[in-house]
């Protein structure tokens, strides 16, 4: 699964999520970190990727927009990443 990280995400996730995803990006990795929500959403379908977001932007796109891409929103608050 090929995983883009959404810019209210921290690029230091990023080696975590390669942990569990080879293919994990984040968005200024694709030169998008500056980028509209629909932009991010257009490049990510067209990767095929799947949005991994803390916001809920993503969610209405896809209600809106349908799929591809696909959104995992995190429900979680700020926190410490440790290895």
């Amino acid at each position: 699964m090929r995983i883009l990280l959404d810019q209210n995400l921290s690029p230091s996730i990023k080696s975590s999520a390669q942990d569990f995803f080879t293919d994990a990006l984040h968005v200024r990795d694709i030169g998008m970190s500056e980028g509209e929500d629909l932009e991010v959403w257009e490049d990510a379908g067209e990767r095929y990727m799947v949005i991994m977001s803390k916001d809920f932007d993503f969610l209405h796109l896809s209600a809106r927009y349908v799929h591809p891409p696909k959104v995992v929103r995190l429900a979680v608050g700020d926190c410490l990443l440790t290895r």
